[in-house]
């Protein structure tokens, strides 16, 4: 195969630290549904982060878990993409160009117990 032609001597193996908290200017990428660990349904959409001095071109996710139908929701009122009977015109997402506000989780939602590692919660703004 040969060589690939990178530098990994400053990637960190424990992978990307989360982004800083603020508000980002995304836009949505297609839709890609998938199953956790758990065994729990969602439909993952990528959000790639515009005009942003340091991130601008990276990529986050946005998780709606069919458990939790709210976040599938604000994402379509978001992308006006809701209709008048309650469904989604998936279509309509995508490329949209939305607002998300990030924040830094240290914290165990439920435990209070520090993380090792912090992530990041991402919510629409409507």
């Amino acid at each position: 195969m040969g060589r690939l032609g990178v530098n990994l001597t400053d990637v960190n193996i424990e992978g990307m630290a989360s982004y800083p908290a603020g508000i980002y200017t995304v836009q949505v990428g297609a839709m890609k549904p998938g199953v956790s660990k758990k065994g729990n349904a969602f439909n993952q959409f990528p959000l790639r982060i515009l005009q942003h001095p340091e991130f601008a071109g990276k990529l986050m996710y946005y998780d709606c878990y069919d458990a939790a139908p709210w976040t599938l929701k604000r994402l379509a009122q978001a992308c006006e993409a809701l209709l008048p009977d309650g469904d989604v015109e998936g279509d309509m997402i995508t490329g949209k160009t939305i607002s998300v506000e990030v924040k830094v989780i240290t914290h165990h939602p439920q435990t209070g117990e520090e993380l090792k590692k912090p992530w990041n919660e991402i919510e629409v703004i409507l």
